[in-house]
């Protein structure tokens, strides 16, 4: 066998900032030979770290959201710094795809959650969320090198129920002398329970502590005795086991 030459190799999956050392066998058809004395010292950079784990929810009420992940398995060399985390609500997740990458989708940053850890800290309190909403987060890790990749995207998690958002689309039908009638639309988010009625109130404009209301399970309601060329104010809540929802009028 003759002189193979200098050989080069690199050698992968090393924390930053850290001293190796490292000693070589060579190897034929006879079989492997004894190692090679041991190399001097050599450190590795510090560079930014693996990506953390990805999301997972800890708890939940109707309009918040508490996360934890686990840290990257290599800190790049330095310490964490904090995490940034970032959401976006499931249905335009997978409206815009994100189900084919679940790492490196991007999204219009109108439509992201995002938020940042005080220290390195792992956990996070989310707030102003919708209630019963499905959401996707990841997040990524900050050392003194910069930002680590964005995790993988958590599998769905959800917000808790809640009273109703208000109905929608008041309309009114028909209009006579002395009574209206009116449709409306459902709520676009039923709190998580079903809608159980819907209270209409009203008064008139020229006396607005003088109020009647009445409750109805469908979607529209006639309003009847109201004073001749008058103008009326009407307000429509939907309601579920949480309570009402904010008036729309």
């Amino acid at each position: 066998a003759g002189d193979v030459g200098l050989v080069r190799i690199a050698v992968g999956g090393l924390n930053g900032n850290l001293q190796y050392s490292f000693s070589v066998r060579g190897v034929n058809a006879a079989g492997v030979g004894p190692p090679s004395p041991v190399s001097d010292r050599v450190q590795t950079l510090v560079v930014v770290p693996s990506a953390p784990g990805s999301p997972v929810q800890v708890f939940a009420e109707h309009d918040s959201m508490t996360l934890s992940w686990e840290p990257p398995c290599n800190d790049g060399g330095s310490a964490i710094v904090r995490y940034y985390v970032r959401g976006i609500e499931e249905a335009v997740f997978l409206r815009d795809g994100g189900a084919a990458d679940r790492r490196t989708t991007k999204f219009p940053s109108g439509s992201l959650i995002e938020a940042l850890t005080r220290d390195n800290g792992t956990h996070l309190t989310l707030k102003r969320l919708r209630a019963n909403t499905r959401y996707v987060f990841q997040v990524c890790a900050l050392n003194s090198m910069g930002l680590s990749v964005y995790s993988a995207f958590s599998q769905p998690l959800e917000t808790g129920k809640s009273a109703p958002t208000p109905p929608l689309n008041i309309t009114v039908v028909e209009a006579k002398a002395t009574s209206l009638e009116l449709t409306w639309d459902p709520p676009d988010n039923d709190g998580g329970y079903p809608v159980d009625n819907y209270m209409v109130s009203w008064w008139s404009a020229r006396a607005p502590m003088e109020k009647s209301s009445t409750t109805t399970v469908v979607q529209t309601a006639a309003l009847s005795g109201l004073m001749a060329n008058s103008e009326y104010i009407v307000e429509v809540q939907a309601q579920n086991v949480e309570g009402p929802s904010e008036p729309m009028q």
